[in-house]
């Protein structure tokens, strides 16, 4: 049997490692179930289980998630960005969202904002478009 080189070792610590990961996120998630299973017999919580496990795991979400999610968070975000100035990017908009804690890529973000400005009541125009590595900046109407 010949010997892994080192790249293939490095594949397979990198590959452990991942699994590793991913096995502490659902331990982490079967530790809130069963809190929140523990503190529902006990007759301590009056929310539903869905709801409590929500709102622990995801205390910076302040969308309900479904239908519309997406828009919903973008809009709110496009409202905060256009508080503190007049013009922005859509890299504006998803940087402002990881920070608030809401990892969407920039393609999600892309096709929200493009959706918001050809409906029929656009809330966002086009102030400078971009071109190459120039982005498009927009402003809201």
């Amino acid at each position: 049997m010949p010997e892994p080189s080192i790249e293939e070792i490095a594949k397979n610590k990198e590959r452990l490692r991942e699994e590793i990961r991913q096995k502490e996120e659902l331990f982490e998630a079967y530790a809130l179930v069963e809190k929140d299973l523990q503190q529902q017999c006990n007759g301590q919580i009056t929310l539903p289980l869905a709801s409590s496990i929500t709102a622990t795991s995801r205390s910076r979400v302040t969308e309900e998630p479904g239908y519309g999610y997406k828009t919903r968070v973008v809009r709110k975000a496009i409202e905060a960005i256009e508080a503190i100035r007049k013009s922005f990017t859509i890299k504006d908009i998803q940087t402002y969202l990881a920070r608030n804690g809401i990892d969407f890529s920039i393609e999600s973000v892309t096709t929200v904002v493009n959706r918001l400005r050809v409906e029929d009541r656009p809330i966002l125009r086009v102030k400078h478009p971009g071109r190459g590595r120039r982005p498009t900046i927009f402003e809201k109407t």
